[in-house]
């Protein structure tokens, strides 16, 4: 049995049977386990071990909050939900706070950090090439 989240995922990642399914698709844990690999093995990269290791999203109820969620597990960091409600200094406020040293966003939500003073927040959007590119290199 495991004990933690980390153990549970990799009990399954040679699972073959459903462990997402969004609308019309479906991930296996094999896929899900990869996937939240890479982006842990992309994200744990960028972040300065030396400061707290807090990863925030601000991301809708998507498979890529899922595949974050399972990322953090695996990589050990601290993953902050970050509101989608919020706006403007209260929605940085609550960024910095978290210590975020990374936000993954995409691109329904990222305007909603346009102007915002978040100096030292690397802000990456899960819904652009370079971030497919970022994750992609990670996973080889």
């Amino acid at each position: 049995m495991s004990e933690t989240i980390q153990q549970l995922l990799a009990e399954r990642a040679s699972w073959n049977t459903a462990a997402v399914k969004y609308g019309e698709e479906c991930w296996t844990w094999r896929e899900h386990v990869r996937h939240a690999s890479a982006r842990a093995a992309a994200l744990l990269g960028l972040m300065d071990p030396n400061s707290p290791m807090h990863v925030g999203v601000l991301l809708g109820n998507t498979p890529e909050f899922l595949n974050q969620m399972a990322a953090a597990g695996i990589g050990g960091y601290v993953l902050c939900g970050i509101n989608t409600t919020r706006r403007g200094e209260a929605l940085a406020a609550d960024i910095r706070r978290a210590d975020c040293q990374v936000v993954v966003t995409d691109a329904e939500h990222r305007q909603l950090l346009k102007g915002l003073d978040l100096s030292g927040v690397a802000i990456l959007d899960a819904s652009g090439d370079g971030w497919a590119i970022l994750v992609e290199a990670a996973g080889s």
